[in-house]
Parts: C-alpha cells; sequence; structure tokens
C-alpha cells in the first residue's frame, strides 16, 4: 500500500513535471500566429491519435481501445467538461483580467477538490497536512504576485469558474475511471475535449493546415508531453492516493513553469517569487512524506 502511494506521488510529481511545458510550447506557438483555441484543439486531437497508435500497436487486442459505451461516455464527458469547459473558461479570464489573477483564481482547485473530496467522497485531509494547501497557494500568490492587476470584474467569475470544472474533473476522474488504462481513458479524454474545442476554434478547414505549417514541432510536442505523458500519468497517480493529494502535487507545473522561464525564456525572478517557489515545494514535502516519518 505505502509502495503503491510512493508510485502514485512520483507519477503526479513527473505528470505537473510535464505539464510545466506548456507555456514554453504556448508562447513559441503563438509568437507564430497561433490562436489559444486552434493550438489547444489540435493538441488534444493528435494527442488522441498517438495515444489510439500507440494502443493499437502494443496490445494484440486493438479493439481494446473500445472500453464498453459507459466508460467511453464518461471519458469523452471528462473530456469535454473536464478539458474544454475548463480551457475556454481560462481563456475567457485571460482576456478579461491579468494572466496573473487568472492563474491565482485557477490555483484555488486544490481547496476546491479537498472540499469536494470531503463533503461527496467522506476523505478527509489529515491535521498536520492541512497546511500543504494554504502554503501551496500562498506560493501561487507570491509567484506572480509582481504582475497583478484586476481587469474587467467578469474574468474573475471566469477564472473560478475553470477551478470549479478543473476540481469537478479531478474529483469525477478519480472515481468514474477505476481500474481502466490510463492510456486509454487518456485516449478518450482527448478525443471529446479535441472535437468540442475544433467546434470552438475553427471556422474553415483550411485553417487546421496553416496552423500546423506555422507550429507543427510545437503542436506535436505539447501533445506528447502535455497531454499524452502529463495526463497518462496525473490519471495514473490519481488512482493511488486521495484527491485532495493529487490536486497539490500537481502543483509541480508551476514550478517547472517558472525553470523553464528562467531557462530558454530569459525571465527573471524576484526575491518574492523565490518565496514562492519555496512555499510550493514546501507544500509538496507536506504531501509527499510518508505519515509514519510524520509522527514523530
Amino acid at each position: 500500500m505505502k509502495s503503491s502511494r510512493a508510485i502514485g506521488i512520483a507519477q503526479l510529481l513527473a505528470s505537473g513535471f510535464f505539464f510545466g511545458f506548456l507555456g514554453l510550447f504556448g508562447k513559441q506557438a503563438y509568437e507564430k500566429g497561433v490562436a489559444p483555441f486552434e493550438f489547444l484543439a489540435l493538441r488534444y486531437l493528435v494527442a488522441a491519435l498517438m495515444l489510439g497508435l500507440y494502443v493499437a500497436i502494443s496490445t494484440r487486442a486493438p479493439k481494446k481501445i473500445w472500453l464498453g459505451k459507459k466508460h467511453v461516455v464518461v471519458g469523452l464527458l471528462l473530456g469535454v467538461l473536464g478539458y474544454a469547459v475548463f480551457s475556454s473558461f481560462y481563456f475567457l479570464a485571460l482576456e478579461k483580467i491579468s494572466a496573473s489573477l487568472t492563474v491565482i483564481l485557477l490555483y484555488t482547485y486544490p481547496v476546491l477538490v479537498a472540499i469536494g473530496g470531503a463533503v461527496f467522497f467522506k476523505e478527509w485531509i489529515p491535521r498536520a497536512r492541512i497546511p500543504a494547501i494554504p502554503l501551496a497557494f500562498l506560493g501561487m500568490v507570491l509567484l506572480v504576485w509582481r504582475d497583478l492587476s484586476l481587469g474587467q470584474p467578469i474574468g474573475i467569475l471566469f477564472g473560478l469558474s475553470a477551478a470549479v470544472f478543473y476540481s469537478v474533473y479531478i474529483l469525477l476522474s478519480s472515481h468514474w475511471l477505476k481500474g481502466v488504462d490510463p492510456f486509454i481513458s487518456t485516449f478518450w479524454i482527448q478525443l471529446g475535449a479535441g472535437l468540442a474545442l475544433v467546434l470552438i476554434g475553427y471556422r474553415e478547414p483550411g485553417r487546421v493546415v496553416e496552423v500546423l505549417q506555422a507550429a507543427w514541432p510545437q503542436v506535436v510536442l505539447i501533445a506528447l508531453i502535455c497531454s499524452v505523458l502529463a495526463m497518462s500519468l496525473f490519471l495514473a497517480g490519481l488512482l493511488r492516493v486521495k484527491n485532495w493529494e493529487a490536486s497539490v502535487l500537481s502543483m509541480a507545473e508551476p514550478i517547472t513553469g517558472v525553470a523553464l522561464g528562467l531557462a530558454f525564456l530569459g525571465e527573471s525572478l524576484k526575491l518574492l517569487q523565490w518565496a514562492g517557489v519555496a512555499c510550493v515545494l514546501f507544500a509538496l514535502v507536506i504531501v509527499s512524506i510518508p505519515s509514519k516519518a510524520r509522527r514523530v
């Protein structure tokens, strides 16, 4: 049981690491004239194609990808409600308020997941680990405080809605996808999200070709690293730990994003932001340390 939890923690930290490349690939694609919804739609569809090919090649029975009507519908719905709707609200928020405030609103989701897990699934947080959630949130606030500004109030509603839908995605995934191969469930989730976002992001079929010509390396990389690997690892880890633990551990993502910004985008951090990094890392440690070791 303990080894299973340790594996889940490692999977979730790795997932957060891979998710951290989102900003790097996204900025590169936007510099090439690709709109956010166009990029996201192809990210999910290309990821679904990759996963479909992987399952077909790696198993003796390619039909294994069909999980039965119930699980397929669940996967597609999680893709639409969990990622397509979440992404839509996130980018709507970005249009109305600052990126920093949008990030802060999104990262209220560990709190929402903790509340939802307690109310609906009786998942109580051990008293000694409760500080991890406010500490992680404080870290996020410190990380983006420098650029914090309020735009149009409706943007706050959009940002909170993104957090709510992502929280619902985490809670439902942990209970609806038990016993399902993470690669296969990720395939259906990606497919649902991709199809939904294609309807939002593309008005002309020819635009798909233009986007691929302009930014195919970024599309392939974000599909492989931030979708196939990151999402599969997240779902795999989610089956081994509590929902609230998964939500906090996934905050390895912004730390990776910061590191990549420092390494490749010429960004720099102020003292306050370094304090934010330290807070998030300490929160990850609180969640990760085995309970027995922390009773002393």
